[in-house]
């Protein structure tokens, strides 16, 4: 158990004292406001959930093992450096630059806007 930060027994109780909140005993408490704990509002906290795939027709896009060597190949085909692909596919560089180095998985629309441009395909989970 804790001691009354004023005289040293048990504390059993917090108090605002003079603008400072203190755990004290009952006798201490008097020279203050004694704070009583907030009440609950009964309620459970809130857990999100991720989202399932809106709609029948909803295909989640299985990427190539070799994605990122792909990405790579195809923009230096193109003749374009790190950051003029990015500027182009309006994306950040350092986020382009994840996915070519296969740091991070673009997610679905994100790997068919890449494919797209860098004109190569992906393969489609059924």
């Amino acid at each position: 158990m804790a001691s009354c930060e004023m005289c040293g027994k048990n504390a059993t109780t917090r108090a605002r004292i003079e603008g400072v909140v203190m755990s004290v005993c009952a006798s201490c408490a008097t020279y203050g406001t004694e704070l009583t704990a907030p009440k609950s509002v009964g309620r459970a906290p809130t857990i999100f959930a991720p989202r399932a795939p809106q709609g029948l027709g909803a295909v989640e896009l299985e990427l190539p093992i070799d994605f990122a060597k792909r990405l790579r190949k195809a923009r230096q085909a193109k003749g374009l450096t790190e950051e003029d692909a990015a500027r182009a596919l309006a994306m950040t560089k350092t986020a382009f630059l994840h996915y070519e180095s296969g740091k991070h998985t673009p997610d679905d629309a994100t790997a068919k806007k890449l494919a797209r441009f860098f004109s190569f395909s992906l393969a489609e989970k059924p």
